[in-house]
């Protein structure tokens, strides 16, 4: 919440203030605080908030993946029994928790781009995937899970050695791309404030 509010008040991550943890989390506690009273309380609403939004992404994308109502029903009630366990690390509005947000929503457009074939929904899936990754750097494993969904569906829909491989590289390209944007708009910004080499040195 500290780092936050630095933020608000002109400083920048790893120049002005010292955390291991990439941007994003930093930014979306800027975000909390921006509009919310810079207290403990509020910003565990703000966080209460944010993880029902991960609840519903799990509902969705156990539908998305099943076709089932109740499939989506049930995991959604396992999230949001095990997200409030202590042992966790429920109710810390920490980065671990931050992170599935995105992951779920980045997996939840794989599955649904791998069915209607949009690659737009790819390079989306790709931009949340990077999202989670800039949130916690372990939110890149659960971002290349999502590419190797995509890239499991086109093996297994397509009998045509060529025709998979062109799926294969054009949602793999796809996919990186929507993955880059967000890590080159933060690399810029980071150069125009004159903080570059201090994101790689803290964060990597």
């Amino acid at each position: 919440g500290y780092r936050g509010q630095s933020i608000l008040d002109g400083a920048l991550p790893y120049r002005d203030i010292v955390d291991h943890k990439p941007p994003g989390a930093h930014y979306l506690y800027a975000l909390a605080v921006s509009f919310l009273p810079p207290t403990a309380s509020w910003i565990h609403i703000f966080f209460h908030v944010y993880t029902f939004a991960t609840l519903l992404a799990c509902y969705g994308l156990a539908k998305a993946l099943t076709g089932s109502r109740a499939s989506g029903l049930w995991t959604a009630l396992i999230f949001a029994v095990t997200s409030s366990l202590p042992s966790l690390q429920g109710f810390t509005a920490s980065t671990e928790m931050i992170l599935l947000l995105p992951a779920t929503l980045g997996l939840w457009c794989a599955v649904i781009a791998a069915r209607n074939g949009r690659l737009r929904l790819v390079v989306l899936s790709g931009v949340l995937g990077s999202c989670a990754f800039l949130t916690k750097q372990s939110g890149g494993i659960l971002a290349l899970f999502s590419l190797a969904y995509l890239a499991a569906s086109a093996y297994r829909s397509y009998g045509l050695i060529d025709r998979r491989l062109v799926v294969l590289v054009t949602r793999g390209l796809a996919w990186a791309l929507g993955f880059l944007v967000p890590v080159a708009a933060v690399a810029v910004y980071f150069s125009l404030r004159g903080g570059l080499s201090d994101l790689p040195y803290w964060v990597v």
